[in-house]
C-alpha cells in the first residue's frame, strides 16, 4: 500500500533533524533519521529507523514493529509493507525483502496447492502474468464446461485442505482477481497463527511484489 507521508518539522538540530510521519487507520507510522547510526558499526553513517505505533492485543498503544534501513525511501517502503500486512492480519514481522516477492510465493507451498486445481506456477513470470494466466485459464475451462473452472475447483479443494493450505489458496485467489471468493472463504484472523512457510506465502500474495 502507499501511505501519504508528511515531512516533519525539525524540533531541534540534535533530536529530530529529519523525519516523516503518517496515519494509516489505527496505526501511526514514523520514519526518522539517526545520525552516525550505532546499529551496524561496520557501516558507519546515517540510517533511518521506521516505527509503527498502534493498539496491541489488549488495546494499549505500543510500538508494534520497527526496523532500520539506510535510506529514507527504503524505510518508508518497508514501513508501508509492514502496515499492509498488519491490516490483513499478519502481525509477525514479515517485512524482510526476501519474503515479499513472487519468487517467494512460487517456491513455497503455493506451487503444490495450485497444481491441484491445474495452475502451473512455473509458467508465470510475476504477479501480473499469474493474474492474467489465471483469469484466461478459468475462462477457457468454463467455456468448455460451465461446471468446471479454476474457481469451482478451488471451492472444492478448499474443503479438504489444512488451515495453512487454505490460507495460501485464498491469498492466491485474491491475487488472481477472485477476491470475492477469497473473502467469502477466508477468516483473515487466522493468518498470524500459521506456520512460517504458509505465512510467508500469504504475505507475498498480499504484497504482490515481483522484485525488490
Amino acid at each position: 500500500m502507499k501511505i501519504d507521508w508528511t515531512p516533519g518539522v525539525p524540533q531541534s538540530p540534535s533530536d529530530r533533524p529529519d523525519f516523516y510521519a503518517s496515519e494509516a487507520g489505527d496505526y501511526s507510522v514514523w520514519v526518522e533519521i539517526i545520525r552516525n547510526c550505532p546499529e551496524e558499526p561496520e557501516r558507519p553513517g546515517n540510517c533511518w529507523v521506521w516505527m509503527i505505533d498502534g493498539p496491541d492485543n489488549e488495546g494499549i498503544m505500543s510500538i508494534l514493529a520497527s526496523g532500520v534501513e539506510y535510506g529514507a525511501a527504503s524505510a518508508r517502503q518497508t514501513a508501508e509493507r509492514a502496515v499492509h500486512l498488519r491490516q490483513h492480519g499478519v502481525t509477525s514481522d514479515f517485512t524482510e525483502k526476501r519474503m515479499t516477492t513472487f519468487e517467494t510465493f512460487k517456491d513455497g507451498p503455493a506451487r503444490e496447492i495450485l497444481s491441484r486445481i491445474g495452475v502451473d506456477l512455473d509458467a508465470c513470470l510475476g504477479w501480473a502474468d499469474f493474474r492474467s494466466r489465471f483469469v484466461e485459464q478459468n475462462r477457457e475451462m468454463r467455456d468448455k464446461n460451465p461446471d468446471d473452472s479454476l474457481a469451482s475447483r478451488a471451492r472444492d479443494l478448499d474443503g479438504i485442505l489444512s488451515t495453512g493450505e487454505r490460507s495460501v489458496l485464498h491469498a492466491a485467489l485474491a491475487a488472481a482477481d477472485f477476491a470475492d471468493i477469497a473473502d467469502e472463504l477466508w477468516n483473515w484472523e487466522v493468518i498470524d497463527r500459521l506456520d512460517p512457510s504458509h505465512r510467508e506465502a500469504v504475505a507475498a500474495a498480499i504484497l504482490r511484489e515481483d522484485a525488490v
